[in-house]
């Protein structure tokens, strides 16, 4: 019984998740400069347009790890199809191809066709904006075909709603779910050109021995089911490969999730067959393109990730210039000069490149460095690295949350400034601050302010001992900001009434090194701060809130814009010495002939919309009746200079 060779030498590490960041905004006082690394650059080469027009078949192959490749088991080659292939004229095998989350199949497809980190908390298709660009949103734009399948696991309703969203017009997996072979039948059928298609291999267990040849494996270890797969896979491959016409099919292979060493499982089966097994062997997968109509073959050594994928397709298939901005580089302009940054499996921060191998836990406190051999080395040297990496993957997320990096693209085109009048924008709980929103921290609102921006919305809950506390609610904002889950709470609860006391909240330590705020500290800076507004938004106790601010500071009172939620509020809160108040109407069901006759009736400063119930139409007699209008949220900058130009006083932003 052959083992597998050893790679590399070193045990297991344990990690745990961390976030950290810098502390300074993306956003200076005229434009978005923080961004601009993220542009896509325009180098050109060979491989340029060469895939023009054709077929674009992407493969995504789980338990397909390097640590097989060239490799037999039991005088069986596993993968001989693969191997050939890698050899073979028009062929560039990537060695050092690592999956960038390897924590499943999702997060996986989220990263190769975003070119984007997948955000540490929640569902990361969730915060796919309307207009973000996707690689099969691209095809389609240009006239191809988008297709998805899947074998070894059926797709299920919730996944075809996420990959219509993302730009897939088609989805099979009913028919397939047990063939490998049908899967290529059904690929092949589709490559009319152009088409994307996208294929998911599953693992798959119950495959007969006698069709591969590795009949002493056992089939009830993880090790058994994933060589007797990726064999099986090999097989069908390479009969859809004999079948394939080349000159009209450019194929791309990645593997992803390898066996998880952290199993004890895992590694005792593993290690009868390799003498050392580790994380870099667990997430080392190859990348593989195919049939590029080149007469040389191409072996690369130089770092590469998931997010690198789509820019490289975008280049040889004449679309660069269609992507707005992407993490990842077309990995065949670089010269071996490239970054893997990790977000899953290893910890945001961690990253790989071509001389070092570095982690880091504890929210950035410790750090772990080696060399590619892994051999440890002093690590103090790579903070500022972790720092910049952890704020590359927040940058990237925002551009996809706030769905802004067209709008990026542009003005840098056009040598714009992307933000609207101060006067005319209220920055939604601080406004953005380094790729996240929602923030409420004090630095929000100091670096917003250094943009020039006056008008400030604060979102209040109030803890168990009745202090108001700036946090939007008890539910993921605290795992977001915190790393804390809250108690007896689902982690995304939509309702989450449970809350914490004054002091535990103000002891939270803030992962990225934000200050998180009270009402007295939120008072002290207005205070310091004289042409400043802060609108408040009270999640409960709205009335106690108002209380609480003209007892501490009345003097303030004219500098403070009181949201109500119903009309009910309007008197106590008129009653109290508030002349600035907002009807918000997100949690009100009025008709807009209520809400008129209310806002004609009382002094307001203004009503609030929600964005989606304005564009139905409500609203419009508020504006020819002359009454104050805001509009949330809005980051849009053409949207909402419409809005200002229709007679909107101002819009809440996250950005503008």
């Amino acid at each position: 019984m052959k083992k597998l060779m050893m790679h590399m030498k070193v045990s297991s590490i344990s990690l745990i998740l961390v976030f950290l960041i810098l502390s300074t905004s993306i956003v200076n006082a005229s434009q978005y400069t923080k961004y601009d690394e993220l542009l896509p650059t325009k180098i050109n080469n060979k491989y340029s347009n060469i895939a023009k027009g054709k077929n674009i078949i992407l493969l995504e192959v789980e338990g397909l790890q390097n640590i097989f490749i060239n490799e037999k088991y039991n005088e069986v080659e596993i993968m001989p199809n693969i191997n050939k292939l890698i050899k073979s004229k028009g062929s560039i095998y990537f060695s050092q191809f690592y999956n960038n989350s390897n924590v499943n199949d999702m997060r996986t497809l989220y990263n190769t066709i975003t070119s984007n980190y997948n955000f540490s908390y929640g569902n990361s298709f969730d915060r796919i904006g309307d207009n973000a660009m996707t690689l099969p949103r691209i095809f389609k734009a240009n006239g191809y075909q988008s297709m998805i399948i899947e074998s070894g696991r059926l797709q299920t309703d919730q996944d075809r709603l996420i990959y219509k969203k993302i730009g897939f017009n088609r989805y099979l997996s009913d028919d397939i779910v047990d063939s490998y072979a049908l899967a290529f039948d059904r690929i092949r059928e589709s490559t009319n050109s152009p088409n994307f298609i996208y294929a998911k291999f599953h693992l798959k267990s119950g495959i007969k021995d006698d069709i591969i040849g590795l009949d002493s494996l056992d089939s009830k270890t993880a090790l058994g089911v994933n060589l007797k797969s990726i064999a099986q896979f090999d097989r069908d491959f390479g009969r859809f490969i004999d079948k394939l016409n080349a000159n009209k099919n450019i194929i791309i292979i990645y593997g992803s999730r390898g066996l998880d060493y952290r199993d004890p499982n895992v590694l005792n089966s593993v290690s009868r067959y390799k003498e050392a097994y580790n994380i870099l062997d667990m997430i080392n997968m190859p990348l593989i393109i195919l049939n590029l109509n080149d007469e040389n073959r191409l072996d690369v050594d130089m770092p590469a990730s998931n997010v690198d994928i789509m820019p490289t397709i975008l280049n040889i298939t004449g679309l660069k210039d269609q992507a707005e901005l992407t993490v990842g580089s077309d990995l065949l302009s670089l010269k071996n000069d490239n970054r893997v940054l990790f977000e899953g499996v290893l910890k945001k921060g961690s990253y790989l490149d071509k001389d070092h191998f570095v982690m880091t836990d504890d929210y950035g406190k410790n750090i772990l460095a080696y060399d590619r051999n892994l051999n440890p080395i002093d690590s103090t040297q790579f903070k500022n690295e972790i720092e910049a990496n952890i704020k590359k993957i927040d940058l990237s997320n925002g551009l996809m949350e706030l769905d802004i990096a067209r709008q990026i693209k542009n003005a840098n085109k056009n040598k714009k400034i992307m933000q609207i009048d101060n006067s005319k924008s209220i920055m939604h709980a601080g406004g953005e601050l380094s790729g996240m929103t929602y923030t409420n921290m004090l630095e929000a609102l100091d670096e917003n302010y250094k943009r020039g921006k006056r008008y400030f919305e604060i979102d209040f809950e109030f803890t168990t001992d009745n202090k108001p506390v700036a946090i939007h609610s008890w539910d993921g904002f605290l795992s977001k900001f915190f790393g804390v889950t809250p108690k007896d709470c689902p982690f995304e609860s939509e309702e989450c009434t449970i809350s914490y006391s004054y002091d535990e909240f103000m002891a939270f330590d803030e992962l990225h090194g934000y200050t998180q705020m009270d009402l007295n500290i939120l008072l002290k800076w207005i205070k310091t701060h004289k042409d400043a507004y802060i609108i408040t938004d009270a999640k409960s106790n709205n009335n106690s809130l108002a209380n609480m601010i003209k007892n501490t500071a009345p003097e303030l009172m004219d500098r403070i814009i009181i949201q109500i939620y119903n009309r009910s509020e309007y008197p106590e809160i008129k009653n109290l010495g508030f002349d600035k108040i907002i009807y918000t109407l997100y949690r009100s069901t009025d008709s807009e002939d209520t809400v008129l006759n209310f806002a004609k009736n009382n002094k307001l400063y203004g009503v609030t919309v929600e964005h989606k119930r304005f564009k139905s139409g409500f609203g419009n007699r508020l504006l020819k009746e002359g009454i104050d209008l805001f509009i949330h949220t809005v980051n849009d900058i053409d949207e909402a200079n419409r809005l200002i130009q229709l007679g909107v006083k101002g819009v809440y932003t996250d950005v503008l």
